[in-house]
């Protein structure tokens, strides 16, 4: 079980790096190419890898088969997500999700989560500096709640903001404060 588990997180991987499907859509994709959907639906649930797993197997992908090109995109999207943080400081945003976990691919959107604010504020506040702001809600699992939040177009990335004092929210979504994302940047190197 653990080989086949272990196929079906690297093709989840390859999915995630390949076409941008999120990971619960990549795991059902992955079994049917796997077992070549021969798998009932109970034991293909049984196989499924973690989210962990297929994070861990996404960081090799990404390393083969993009290698420097991906770290230079993970630094653009972290300094993207800085400038964004620091234009919303007031609200006290952190940061989170494949930008901090170091598994942002071409096709992933920032993600900030904002500690002191409503949405209705934050898209009034993005409005007046010129930013064009979408609401759209965040929807969990059947039976739990939904989030308000904005989807914003900033500089060459789309970016999402959610909204919440929960701590668990800012441990769900591995967030850190601006801070910690300037302690995880490059220093600028300084011309001789």
């Amino acid at each position: 079980m653990t080989n086949l588990r272990d196929e079906i997180a690297q093709s989840a991987a390859q999915l995630i790096a390949q076409e941008g499907l999120g990971y619960e859509q990549a795991k059902r994709k992955a079994v049917a190419r796997v077992t070549g959907g021969r798998m009932t639906a109970a034991a293909a649930r049984r196989c499924l890898p973690d989210n962990e797993s297929i994070e861990s197997a996404l960081r090799e992908h990404l390393a083969i088969f993009e290698g420097e090109g991906h770290e230079e995109r993970l630094q653009e999207m972290r300094q993207s997500a800085l400038r964004l943080a620091e234009l919303l400081a007031d609200f006290e945003p952190w940061v989170g999700g494949a930008v901090i976990s170091g598994t942002a691919t071409e096709f992933t959107e920032l993600h900030l989560v904002i500690r002191r604010a409503e949405a209705k504020e934050v898209a009034i506040f993005l409005i007046n500096q010129g930013i064009r702001c979408e609401p759209f809600v965040w929807s969990h699992a059947p039976g739990r709640s939904e989030e308000e939040g904005l989807w914003l177009d900033w500089e060459s990335w789309g970016a999402r903001l959610r909204f919440g004092h929960d701590p668990q929210l800012l441990k769900k979504s591995r967030a850190i404060s601006a801070q910690q994302l300037r302690d995880l940047l490059p220093l600028p190197s300084v011309a001789p």
